[in-house]
C-alpha cells in the first residue's frame, strides 16, 4: 500500500483518489485555499462533493490545506497535483514547501511555460526548475493526459489516460498503482509531446467545435449558406474568450451555439 498526496480537491483531483482507494492505498486529499467548502462538505458526508456530483469512497482522508504540513508531505509516497491550469505557481510552492527528498510527482494540471527561450515548456518544466532551486531536482515528473472525464472516472466508467515521463519505469510503476478495470493506464517517455498535446487539445476541440456548431447546420449536417457566413474568426480576447493558459477549458466561456454541448477529443 502506498500514500498519496493529491494537492486540489476540484473534479480531477478528487476523482483521482477514486482508482487510488480502489487499489488499497491511503490517499490524503488537501483543498487549496478555494476548496475550503468542497473539504468541509466532504468530511461532513463522502458521498456529497458539491461540485464533482460523485460520491468519493469513504476512505478518502479531507484536509485542510492549514493541515497539511512537511510531515505529510514526507510521508507521501507519490504527490498528484490536481488544480486547474491558474493555480499552478500556488501549487508550486506548496510542492516547495512540502517536499523534503525526491520523489515522483505527477501533474494532471495542464498548460504551457514560458521559458525564455525560442520553444515553450510544459508546467512539469516549471516544477523541475522550481525543486531544483530546492536541490530537488531529481524528483521523477509524471504528465497525466487524458481524455479523461473527471465524473465519469469518479463513477468507474471505462476511461483511459497517458502517464508520461522522461523514465518510463517511474510512469509504469506509477500506473501498476493506479490502474483499475475502468482506469486504463498507457504508458510513454514522451513527456513534453503527452503535455503538451493534453495543453492543446482543448484549445483546438474548442476552436473546431464552435466552427462546426456555427457554420454548419447540425440538423441536415449541410454547410450554412456563404451568403449567411460571416469573414475567418481570428483569434483574439475579447469578452467571450478570456486570455487563459492553452489547455484551461474551465477558463474558457463558450458562445451559445456550444452550450450543453460536450466536447471531447
Amino acid at each position: 500500500m502506498a500514500k498519496i498526496l493529491i494537492l486540489g480537491a476540484g473534479v480531477m483531483g478528487s476523482s483521482l483518489s477514486v482508482p487510488a482507494l480502489d487499489n488499497g492505498h491511503e490517499v490524503l486529499l488537501a483543498g487549496t485555499h478555494l476548496d475550503v467548502a468542497i473539504i468541509d462538505a466532504l468530511k461532513a458526508d463522502r458521498s456529497k462533493h458539491p461540485t464533482l456530483r460523485a460520491p468519493l469512497p469513504k476512505e478518502v482522508i479531507p484536509l485542510q490545506i492549514g493541515d497539511v504540513g512537511p510531515e505529510q508531505g514526507a510521508a507521501a509516497d507519490v504527490i498528484v497535483v490536481g488544480v486547474s491550469s491558474p493555480g499552478i505557481d500556488w501549487v508550486i510552492g506548496q510542492l516547495i514547501r512540502l517536499v523534503d527528498r525526491p520523489k515522483p510527482i505527477a501533474l494532471v494540471t495542464k498548460g504551457l511555460a514560458e521559458t525564455g527561450h525560442e520553444k515553450p515548456g510544459a508546467f512539469t518544466d516549471r516544477v523541475r526548475n522550481a525543486l531544483g532551486a530546492k536541490g530537488l531536482g531529481d524528483c521523477a515528473l509524471i504528465g497525466i493526459g487524458g481524455p479523461c472525464i473527471a465524473r465519469e472516472l469518479a463513477l468507474r466508467q471505462p476511461t483511459s489516460v497517458v502517464f508520461a515521463s522522461d523514465e518510463l519505469s517511474v510512469a509504469a510503476d506509477f500506473a501498476r498503482m493506479m490502474q483499475t478495470e475502468h482506469y486504463r493506464v498507457h504508458t510513454s517517455d514522451d513527456l513534453l509531446g503527452v503535455e503538451a498535446c493534453a495543453a492543446l487539445k482543448n484549445f483546438y476541440a474548442i476552436g473546431v467545435s464552435a466552427m462546426i456548431s456555427r457554420y454548419v447546420n447540425p440538423d441536415k449536417a449541410e454547410p450554412t449558406p456563404a451568403k449567411t457566413r460571416p469573414p475567418p474568426c481570428s483569434i483574439r480576447r475579447s469578452r467571450k474568450w478570456r486570455g487563459w493558459p492553452p489547455g484551461s477549458a474551465a477558463g474558457a466561456r463558450l458562445p451559445s451555439t456550444l452550450r450543453g454541448r460536450a466536447i471531447c477529443m
